[in-house]
């Protein structure tokens, strides 16, 4: 229902811009040969979007809005206006699980991956360790019974 609600915003991003939207979150993707007509369409998207999400009655939380500007090469954060709120560029974003860095680099996201997975193979490792002590007593108390 809320992509149909919204729908109409597609329609005014520049096709310079690509859309991408997943339940409530949207993601635009924009292209270009220098940094500063990077963040002219940047804001001329964001501030389409913005404007067409209050006209819909809605309103964008700057505090999760995040801006990442890929690139090979290392590049300066820079800072973006956002319907005149300043957003800085970060080195990375999470989109729907994934962890996109700034350089493309699959790194962080491995690195991070590992960390969660070596987490809940401790949980299970002192999950495993109590309910076999749990059992074992179980079945003392059992043998006992009879």
């Amino acid at each position: 229902m809320f992509n149909l609600y919204t729908s109409g915003i597609a329609d005014i991003i520049p096709q310079k811009a690509l859309m991408v939207s997943y339940a409530d979150d949207s993601y635009v993707a924009i292209a270009g040969h220098s940094i500063d007509d990077i963040k002219k369409e940047i804001e001329k998207c964001m501030e389409l979007h913005v404007n067409e999400l209050l006209s819909l009655g809605m309103i964008v939380n700057t505090k999760k809005t995040e801006v990442v500007l890929f690139n090979k090469r290392p590049q300066e954060a820079i800072t973006i206006n956002c319907h005149g709120e300043m957003l800085r560029t970060k080195d990375q974003m999470k989109v729907l699980g994934v962890l996109f860095e700034k350089t493309l680099s699959w790194e962080p996201h491995i690195e991070n991956s590992i960390k969660k997975m070596t987490r809940l193979t401790h949980g299970l490792k002192f999950l495993h360790r109590k309910l076999t002590e749990l059992f074992h007593c179980y079945h003392v108390l059992d043998l006992q019974v009879f």
